[in-house]
């Protein structure tokens, strides 16, 4: 019943959404939306709430992406030794700082302020990748697979 009533739910904001996309003419966005319907000030308020959103989520996905590779470089380097790598590894996981979180962060926000067309190929390289990801996973799964599991 959840479902159903989710699903009608879901069709219903789908409906209200694109009769409001064909009475405005503009390219659709949230600012536009709330600028055109409701005024300008609800317009600021929402790009406000979408830039904080935007900075939060990205800043949490950063910290993960930055704690599975130092969890990963710690696997992958001996307890007993004494390179700066393990010495860099203890320091960070006794702190909240995150280096390849912040240099994630940076990445990106450089990405982006590079323009369209930059962030597009970056994007489309992404994509590409895990295109080929799954298909690389489907290959060797059919090349692993057992006629006798059919």
């Amino acid at each position: 019943i959840s479902f159903a009533i989710s699903g009608a739910a879901a069709a219903a904001s789908g409906c209200s959404y694109a009769e409001l996309a064909s009475k405005i003419p503009l390219p659709g966005s949230t600012y536009a939306y709330a600028y055109v319907s409701i005024g300008e000030l609800a317009a600021v308020i929402s790009a406000a709430l979408l830039t904080l959103e935007y900075g939060v989520s990205g800043s949490a996905v950063a910290r993960s992406w930055g704690d599975k590779v130092m969890g990963t470089i710690a696997n992958h380097v001996d307890d007993d030794s004494s390179s700066i790598v393990r010495w860099m590894i203890d320091v960070l996981s006794e702190s909240s700082l995150n280096p390849l979180a912040f240099a994630l962060s940076i990445a990106a926000t450089i990405t982006l302020l590079s323009g369209v067309k930059e962030s597009k190929r970056v994007v489309n390289a992404f994509t590409i990748f895990k295109l080929a990801l799954v298909a690389f996973m489907i290959i060797v799964g059919f090349a692993h697979s057992r006629q006798q599991n059919w």
